[in-house]
């Protein structure tokens, strides 16, 4: 199993479907590997992981990724995506863990929902 490092690096940002990157602990939000340049600012991940216990939250709190408010699209007990403009986020959760992806205008929503979840996916068969 690749490390979770490189699950970002190649995985995620490496398909070119993600600018950036994290994956978090799903219990109380600290990151255990990011895309260089980081993604989240300090408790960002702890308010994703908040989301996640009630989903439905999503539609009026958004999602904020960078010290970026997202507006929410879906959300429910496995994955949420948000958007802002032509940028978004797509985000799975798993037991253990939970996968971010940040795509920007001229990355198709698309793929990068379906990458995160391929990653989340991989996450989970490893016993993440």
């Amino acid at each position: 199993m690749a490390t979770l490092q490189e699950y970002v690096d190649k995985e995620l940002v490496g398909t070119n479907n993600v600018r950036r990157a994290a994956i978090i602990h799903a219990d109380d939000g600290g990151t255990w590997a990011e895309s260089d340049g980081g993604l989240l600012e300090a408790g960002e991940g702890a308010a994703i992981v908040a989301l996640f216990k009630d989903p439905g939250e999503v539609h009026s709190k958004g999602v904020v990724v960078g010290g970026e408010q997202f507006v929410g699209v879906k959300g429910d007990e496995k994955s949420i995506c948000a958007t802002k403009g032509a940028d978004g986020v797509a985000i799975a959760r798993t037991d253990r863990t939970i996968v971010i992806g940040y795509y920007q205008e001229g990355e198709a929503p698309c793929d990068a929902l379906l990458t995160v979840g391929n990653v989340a996916d991989s996450l989970r068969e490893n016993g993440y």
